[in-house]
């Protein structure tokens, strides 16, 4: 009899089979959901870095424009000037142009 296994030995062992079940299944959604912080916080922070790149491309377009604008103003000031010196009448209009060009070499 001593061999044999009690009633309450098998349900010891039992109970202790779906203790260490329990166990590792409650480890294991431990280790999901740390698996899941640790990925949140990464897109988080690739998010972040994604947001702040296109603040810098944002700004880069910005200034870009800006400086489209104001290329554009210098030439309706350049065309402004040409007819100016048209309704004026000078006679050698090239040279005119040839030095408003000069003046303006950096358009």
């Amino acid at each position: 009899m001593d061999s044999e296994w009690t009633k309450d030995d098998r349900r010891s062992i039992i109970e202790e089979v779906l203790a260490q079940r329990e166990a590792r299944r409650k480890a294991d959604a431990q280790a999901e959901a740390l698996a899941a912080e640790d990925t949140a916080v990464y897109n988080l922070d690739l998010i972040r870095k994604l947001e702040k790149r296109v603040e810098d491309l944002q700004a880069r377009v910005g200034l870009n424009e800006y400086r489209d604008e104001a290329i554009q103003e210098r030439v309706r000031r350049l065309e402004r000037e040409i007819e100016e010196i048209s309704r004026l009448g000078c006679g050698d209009l090239e040279n005119v142009l040839a030095d408003a060009r000069r003046d303006h070499s950096d358009l």
